[in-house]
């Protein structure tokens, strides 16, 4: 028998995969008591002993279990699997770093509150022309870190193919109240700021018209660089340790030069932090654009 709570939790996760818009989907319980034991519902299901996969409405039926299971102590996680889009997750987000997310025109397609002041975003990105090649996806895996990085999200988070919180459904990892993940923001669309920048990073170097990319692997050789001095730094934000905003510049030449000093120390700070090679060139090309 289906009861409201279950009615009330599909319709939630109605909303959730509707701004998603994935063909299908992986559904995870991961047990919060005794030795925490994750468990894809999918596993040696599908066709031949391989992995079955669940479309949204195959999810919905399913929530009167899933939402059993929450009750007794497991998180409820969903993966988008999708041949056509990216899903970029920005995890343990703070307020701060998604009001920056949006201000800079980010427009994640689902925003999750999954405790107090711990939010979960998803940015959706389109395939690349060869597909879902090693190559394309160690670009976006690069990609994401640096977006988690530089709005203060997970800095460990290493793989574009996350599971992230299902909507509706209760936190019940130690220590976060065991409340409920709601839905800030559900809305079916793409993230044009993130195709501009996964499309920059996609052409060869020499036609990128700034040198290479932004940050090259650790292996490679280091490059020196020249210190920048007059940052703009928010006293607030700094005595938090949170990163500075760059601000867009007036039409004043000395503010214009504060704002573009304070975007390469982003950059800069941001390199040193994951142990990136740093190429100014490339800092100084992407700062110009931020600044328009």
């Amino acid at each position: 028998m289906t009861t409201a709570a279950s009615r009330y939790k599909a319709q939630v996760w109605g909303k959730q995969a509707n701004a998603l818009g994935a063909p299908a989907y992986r559904i995870t319980l991961r047990s919060r008591t005794g030795e925490g034991l994750a468990w894809n519902l999918g596993k040696d299901q599908g066709a031949d002993g391989g992995e079955r996969f669940w479309t949204a409405d195959e999810v919905a039926e399913m929530v009167p279990m899933l939402a059993s299971r929450n009750a007794r102590g497991n998180d409820v996680y969903v993966t988008p699997i999708d041949p056509d889009f990216h899903y970029v997750l920005l995890d343990d987000l703070h307020r701060d770093g998604l009001d920056r997310l949006l201000e800079d025109g980010y427009d994640p397609c689902w925003v999750g509150l999954s405790s107090a002041d711990n939010y979960q975003a998803v940015l959706k990105i389109p395939v690349g022309p060869d597909g879902k090649t090693p190559a394309e996806q160690s670009l976006l895996n690069t990609y994401m870190r640096e977006l988690n990085v530089s709005y203060g999200g997970d800095e460990k988070i290493s793989a574009v193919i996350h599971p992230f919180r299902t909507a509706g459904f209760r936190n019940k990892k130690t220590g976060r109240g065991d409340v409920e993940t709601k839905i800030e923001i559900a809305i079916p669309r793409v993230s044009e700021r993130a195709v501009r920048d996964i499309e920059t990073r996609r052409r060869p170097p020499e036609d990128r018209g700034y040198g290479g990319t932004i940050f090259a692997g650790a292996d490679q050789r280091e490059t020196t660089w020249a210190p920048i001095t007059g940052p703009i730094r928010e006293p607030e934000r700094a005595a938090k340790g949170r990163p500075p905003r760059v601000y867009v510049p007036s039409d004043d030449p000395d503010t214009a030069h504060r704002a573009y000093a304070e975007g390469v120390q982003r950059y800069l700070g941001l390199a040193r932090k994951m142990n990136w090679e740093i190429d100014l060139s490339a800092i100084d090309f992407n700062v110009a654009a931020e600044m328009g």
